[in-house]
């Protein structure tokens, strides 16, 4: 794919991610991820987390599949018997929802649920990134966390999370 063509389609992705619960979950996802991925199944993007702490569900997941393949990122296949519901990419989502992200942080027109930004190495530490989540319109969260962040590492800081006292207004 060419350039000028990638960077329509990420404009395009962009725009979707902005109403698509789904899709907004997966750029975050993939932009804090090291692998790509051939295939995405819904059963996968059904519980990410949709950028405000709620799992995206099944419906919306499904929604999201369907809207990428509209855009032309790949097939949308239907499962069926022991195959999976599921998108197989015609395009790397690692170059579809990457970028720079401290650019687009400093872009005032488009708001960010997430953004990784790099983080320096200091000599003798594991090589870390910094994840900055805004909470609210006049805060951030940041995390600094290891390159090398697993599935169950990911499992555990989430349920730490959930464990975390609040405040009902």
């Amino acid at each position: 794919m060419d350039t000028e063509t990638m960077v329509g389609l990420r404009k395009a992705v962009a725009e979707l991610a902005q109403r698509q619960r789904a899709v907004k979950a997966l750029q975050i996802d993939f932009r804090t991820r090291r692998n790509d991925a051939r295939v995405t199944t819904a059963d996968v993007v059904e519980y990410l987390p949709d950028g405000h702490g709620a799992a995206v569900g099944r419906h919306d997941a499904r929604i999201g599949l369907q809207a990428l393949c509209g855009l032309g990122c790949g097939r949308y296949f239907v499962g069926r018997r022991s195959r999976k519901t599921r998108l197989e990419w015609s395009v790397s989502p690692q170059e579809l929802f990457g970028g720079d992200f401290a650019a687009e942080a400093a872009q005032p027109d488009r708001p960010m649920e997430a953004a990784v930004s790099k983080a320096a190495h200091v000599p003798g530490e594991e090589p870390a990134f910094d994840f900055v989540f805004p909470l609210r319109q006049d805060f951030s969260v940041t995390l600094r966390l290891p390159r090398s962040f697993t599935v169950g590492e990911r499992q555990r800081l989430a349920t730490a999370i959930t464990a975390l006292p609040t405040v009902d207004l």
